[in-house]
């Protein structure tokens, strides 16, 4: 092995920083001041938003375009103290922005961002209208002298409506108005932001391709029930303090486990990150989102305890008897008290719901999705200012608003905090939790410092997922000095599993919720180190030999049909343990094995990846704290790290970096920021051969950011849309307690004989995955069913996608709407879990169709399809469909964007993995699939990374060897 040529030595760990103080001249301003930042990279836009809050301001918008920027200072042409524009992006210039703002007549300072460092190309843009330049990147030091410089003038009188104040000012629940809400509304008139106005401004009408309006309830509705539910289920984050700015998830620093008993009951406390000190609302619309939150999930009272003009929905005494009766008669707890406490609950009285709502909102949520929310709260400010509404507590009740039953919909959220757990029995913690053993990862660590830190390895890989880590493994052992670098962190298996509200933040892309551009499909992928591997749920399922054929034959692939490509399939599985030997079904896996035998389906056990261990935690979703399954965090990278292989964590890569040589475009090595607690640095490492493994999601947009041109990159996006059932048991099913996902059902695979068709599996059954799918109806029978979440097992129809999306870099999105090809056979997959389900023993059927209802099942009825009751409900399912706008797919797979192919007109790498344009430089994950798999993608990214690595290492050997 060659050593590693080391430019800089990375330093100890550093110390956990001391917070200063902003600079004096600074501290007068920075409250008073607003910035706009406008910048279309977003790893530019974070960064500088870093140090500007770090500097003390809190008062900052970002724009992602010249038109942008100038459309947000038409809405408020003296809200800004200082404009940040960068010169050189899409849609609109910074050089054409700036001659705008200055043609308004605005003095306000405007700063170029640019790349051109040269004094004459600094003055040329002083010409232009700009008062001043700042190269990137952009330093602390550089950009606070200017601060100092341009802001240096008297303060402007501050616009209220923007003045950012915490938005949780206590930890404790927040008390309800003793004013009525059209009184807090009416005296909060005044308060309406420029933001809102600007946001008046960007709507789209209507019916357009991407009205805000329809999509926006869709986009929202998922992601808010989640919060909901993360804040009903964990309440020690209530007890967080909530006053420092944060933009970026940290790394957890190393705490010593706890000693005595406790140490076996439960996880390590993971602490969610500081909440935005700031909010993009006003209180008026705050207030109303609440009221809409409080509309969907009610405080149930009986008459007899009603509040007279409160907006709690008011029962009949005898009514509420019922409610609490049902409640009772299938939750966990059954005394009264607890049982009216879990009616009375609300989300406004929840400060912990609110904190991560806002943060979701702040950190996550797109500016066109936030904004989109804001014009309809205004709207909704504005209906009950003008006395179409006045009483707001008519939201809830009556659906008056029109669109706000598809609204409550849409912000759908569980009923209790802390009750869930005492209604319900649920628990975070597995039972018999014993944390598993943590590998003892050596991470590279760097001081801060003006210059770039450089290193210079073999191979450099980016991402630490399956298609990373097996890639690690083989190069090390090959003995070629390797890096494995990844923008997330590890977190060992005693603080796993997470709690989720803390697992969403640490462990997932985008805090667990993305969604495509159109809202049609929503999706999740992994993001920690380990990526997807760490967090999937065990299923080991090989690539079926029409799949296969496919890739050698019609896509001229012969690789997949070769020994080669089988014995790397074994390799990798045997190396994890897989097989079915010690599995032991869940409640629900075994119902969809036994209920598919009935009905003459062919339904099969999944093998697992657990070493050969009986794993049975239904939590692994949130990270496995046994370190049975073999993600690449317990498996590969640990092999990798006793090759030699070295790692770097908080490390985001920004390009690939190019040379010429021999009039090819040679790839040299990468460039990011690392960050640690704090301190960041620039990293320049430098590598023969370079590794992308960043997921189907981010590699393309690795590849786009380095500059490369083909056309293929980002399209050929393939996602196993997802539509969902789930269904209530008489008997006592705990659904958390289990392995997740044992058993498939394989009939309906093949739907068009060309491979394309729907499988049907269990689902993980911690809350936010499940409860969060379940159609609304109404306040009370949403509670109702909540409490009988132990009786409740949730299943999943995804098909093998013919039709694709494809990734955008700039703005980054994803654009993928299932075909009606495609949703055709995730509906006849769903409709024939429902009947899987019937024969199964279900005592209600729920699709998580919008306006599709429930099929109570009659006791005294044959559990049969024929029933002409039971058929004539499921053709009403089948009519209502899955089309979007009305019904949002899921998806938890995404393949194909970096698509493999045999020539370069059809594919973005070559048959050995290598992109097509370049040299050293590869890709290996699951984005080089030839088209979408057909089964959960672990074991086939893991076989073709395996030979693309292998391969690879014999091609440096024998470079190696030509030289000597």
């Amino acid at each position: 092995m060659e050593p590693v040529k080391t430019i800089e030595e990375p330093a100890a760990p550093p110390a956990l920083p001391i917070q200063q103080e902003p600079d004096a001249k600074l501290s007068d301003v920075a409250l008073a001041k607003s910035i706009l930042l406008v910048e279309d990279n977003h790893i530019n836009q974070r960064l500088i938003v870093r140090l500007l809050k770090g500097l003390g301001f809190t008062i900052i918008d970002v724009a992602a375009n010249g038109k942008e920027g100038v459309d947000m200072v038409k809405a408020g042409p003296s809200v800004y103290g200082l404009i940040l524009m960068d010169t050189s992006m899409p849609v609109m210039s910074g050089v054409e922005a700036t001659k705008m703002i200055r043609e308004m007549g605005l003095d306000v300072p405007i700063m170029a961002l640019t790349a051109h460092a040269m004094m004459v190309d600094q003055e040329s843009f002083l010409t232009q209208g700009f008062d001043d330049c700042l190269s990137k990147p952009v330093r602390k030091t550089k950009l606070q002298e200017a601060l100092v410089k341009w802001l240096d003038r008297a303060l402007p009188r501050q616009n209220p409506a923007r003045a950012c104040t915490s938005f949780l000012s206590s930890t404790k629940p927040t008390k309800p108005p003793t004013e009525s809400i059209t009184s807090l509304y009416r005296r909060s008139a005044s308060r309406i932001s420029t933001q809102a106005s600007f946001a008046h401004s960007q709507a789209r009408p209507l019916g357009s391709p991407h009205s805000i309006g329809p999509t926006l309830p869709r986009v929202l509705g998922p992601l808010l029930a989640s919060i909901q539910l993360s804040g009903i289920i964990y309440p020690e984050y209530a007890n967080l303090s909530y006053t420092t700015t944060y933009d970026t998830p940290p790394s957890i620093p190393t705490m010593s486990a706890p000693s005595g008993p406790i140490a076996a009951l439960a996880p390590l406390a993971t602490p969610l990150p500081p909440s935005p000190n700031g909010s993009p609302f006003t209180d008026a619309q705050w207030a109303i989102l609440m009221a809409l939150m409080d509309a969907v999930v009610p405080r149930i009272v009986r008459t007899s305890a009603a509040t007279p003009g409160s907006l709690d929905y008011v029962v009949s005494d005898a009514e509420y008897a019922f409610l609490s009766t049902q409640a009772g008669a299938s939750a966990h707890a059954t005394d009264a008290e607890t049982l009216d406490a879990y009616l009375a609950e609300r989300p406004s009285d929840s400060a912990e719901f609110q904190d991560l709502l806002m943060r979701q909102l702040v950190f996550y949520v797109t500016d066109e999705q936030v904004n989109g929310l804001k014009f309809v709260l205004a709207a909704l400010r504005r209906a009950v200012i003008d006395g179409l509404y006045p009483d707001a507590g008519h939201v809830g009740r009556a659906g008056a608003l029109g669109g706000a039953e598809g609204l409550a919909n849409a912000l759908l959220v569980a009923d209790t905090r802390a009750l869930f757990p005492a209604v319900t029995g649920y628990s975070a913690t597995p039972t018999g939790y014993e944390p598993g053993p943590a590998f003892d990862y050596k991470f590279l660590q760097f001081k801060a410092g003006g210059e770039p830190a450089t290193l210079e390895f073999d191979v450099v890989i980016v991402g630490s997922g399956v298609g990373g880590g097996v890639s690690a493994k083989n190069l090390a052992e090959a003995g070629f000095s390797v890096l494995v670098v990844d923008k997330a962190y590890y977190h060992p298996p005693d603080r796993l599993p997470m709690t989720e509200a803390a697992g969403y933040t640490h462990l997932f892309e985008n805090g667990g919720f993305d969604v495509t551009y159109d809202s049609s499909l929503t999706f999740i992928a992994g993001s920690n180190w380990g990526g997807g591997g760490s967090i999937n749920w065990s299923a080991s399922l090989q690539p079926q030999s029409y799949v296969r054929h496919e890739w050698s034959q019609d896509r001229k692939l012969p690789l997949f049909e070769t020994t080669e490509f089988q014995d790397a399939l074994d390799r990798v599985c045997y190396r994890m343990g897989v097989s079915t030997e010690h599995v032991e079904h869940s409640h629900g896996n075994q119902v969809l094995l036994e209920g598919a035998r009935k009905l003459g389906y062919e339904a099969k056990a999944v093998p697992q990846n657990t070493g050969g261990h009986k794993h049975a935690c239904g939590r692994c979703g949130m990270g496995c704290g046994a370190a049975e399954k073999q993600g690449p965090n317990v498996c590969w990278l640990p092999d990798a790290a006793r090759a030699g292989a070295q790692f770097m964590e908080g490390y985001n890569v920004e390009r690939v970096l190019f040379e010429t040589r021999g009039g090819n475009k040679t790839a040299v090595g990468v460039k990011g920021v690392w960050t640690k607690d704090g301190v960041e640095r620039e990293v320049v490492v430098k590598a023969q051969r370079v590794i992308v493994s960043a997921g189907s999601l981010k590699s393309p947009v690795l590849l786009m950011n380095s500059g490369l041109k083909n056309k293929h990159i980002g399209r050929n996006l393939y996602m196993h849309p997802a539509n969902m059932v789930s269904a209530f048991f008489p008997e006592d099913v705990r659904p958390w307690e289990g392995a997740i996902l044992t058993t498939v059902c394989t009939s309906f695979e093949n739907l068009d004989g060309h491979g394309h068709g729907a499988k049907m599996e269990a689902t993980c059954m911690i809350p936010t995955l499940s409860l969060s799918q379940l159609n609304w109806t109404s306040g009370p029978d949403w509670k109702l069913l909540a409490a009988k979440y132990r009786h409740m097992n949730t299943y999943a129809s995804f098909a093998r996608d013919r039709d694709t999306g494809r990734v955008l870099a700039n703005p980054p999105r994803v654009e993928y709407t299932p075909s009606a090809f495609d949703r055709r056979h995730t509906l006849i997959g769903l409709l024939e879990m429902i009947k899987i389900l019937l024969v199964g023993g279900a005592a209600e059927i729920h699709p998580h169709l919008p306006g599709a209802p429930p099929f109570i099942v009659d006791p005294s009825a044959e559990r049969s399809p024929a029933d002409p009751t039971f058929a004539a409900w499921l053709r009403k399912v089948e009519a209502v469909g899955n089309a979007p706008p009305g019904v949002a797919c899921g998806s938890a797979h995404q393949m194909g964007s970096c698509r493999m192919s045999a020539t370069e007109g059809m594919g973005v790498v070559d048959p050995e993995g290598r992109v097509w344009e370049t040299r050293g430089l590869y890709v290996a994950d699951a984005s080089v699939f030839p088209s979408a798999s057909g089964v959960n993608p672990m074991v086939t990214n893991l076989a073709i990374s395996d030979v693309i690595s292998r391969r690879m290492a014999a091609g440096l050997k024998k470079e190696r060897g030509e030289r000597l």
